[in-house]
């Protein structure tokens, strides 16, 4: 599963998980042509919900100026 997290990079600041999934095989962040994507991959055999929080940290390279957490509850079905 992908999620669309921006369509640029940051030039400063970045992305961080700040709660990771408990149940997986892949969670990250990845930095792709088109932007900036959270990837998930349930662990093999689990169904239900699983829980990651993203921070998204905006700086001017020496300052942070604002911080957002988002929190995406994954259903997780066969």
């Amino acid at each position: 599963m992908e999620f669309f997290l921006a369509s640029a990079r940051p030039v400063e600041g970045r992305f961080s998980i700040t709660t990771q999934a408990e149940h997986f095989t892949v969670s990250e962040i990845q930095h792709r042509d088109q932007g900036v994507c959270y990837v998930y991959k349930p662990e093999e055999g689990y169904t239900g919900a699983d829980l990651v929080e993203i921070k998204r940290a905006d700086s001017d390279g020496a300052n942070i100026y604002s911080e957002t957490i988002t929190t995406f509850t994954i259903k997780v079905t066969n």
